[in-house]
């Protein structure tokens, strides 16, 4: 059963922009209308979500690439494995993508994706999916980011959809 399918999916949303922040969560609940959405509004705030409501079924975070939030992403990694985490990132390159998922990201989700592309990667997540921009997957070195993504234990599920991004190599 993926979150999606669940009575009330629980989404964790980290962005030190209100703006961003209200957008995302309109996008996730009309994705997802039967979502529990919360907004936190940095790294502390989410770190006591993250404590206090277990049923959190992906987190999406606001990211700089700044060390102090790849840090705390490699710690949610560690310390909340069965919370899969995806990055809302302001820069749309390969070595902010791999970064991320050096640090144990299932999506890094690009702030200039559509907003129709944005609720099709959510909702991709939500069901146990990885999402990656379309840049990242399908040029030379494509291989080495999906064995990254392998490395963090995924299921056979997601690795049948990784497949083909090897293949494109």
């Amino acid at each position: 059963m993926s979150p999606c399918d669940l009575p009330e999916p629980g989404l964790l949303i980290v962005s030190p922009f209100p703006l961003e922040s209200a957008e995302l969560t309109r996008v996730a609940r009309t994705t997802v209308p039967h979502a529990r959405v919360r907004a936190v509004d940095g790294i502390a705030a989410a770190r006591t979500a993250l404590a206090s409501a277990p049923d959190i079924h992906l987190m999406l975070v606001d990211l700089d690439g700044h060390d102090r939030e790849l840090s705390f992403l490699k710690h949610c990694r560690s310390a909340h494995p069965r919370v899969p985490v995806a990055v809302i990132g302001s820069r749309a390159d390969i070595v902010s993508v791999v970064r991320a998922v050096e640090a144990g990201v299932v999506g890094y989700l690009p702030k200039t994706m559509s907003v129709s592309a944005l609720s099709a990667a959510l909702a991709r997540l939500l069901e146990g999916g990885i999402a990656l921009p379309e840049f990242a997957t399908s040029r030379p070195g494509a291989t080495a980011l999906v064995q990254a993504i392998n490395s963090m234990g995924l299921s056979n599920r997601d690795r049948t959809l990784q497949r083909p991004l090897a293949e494109r190599e």
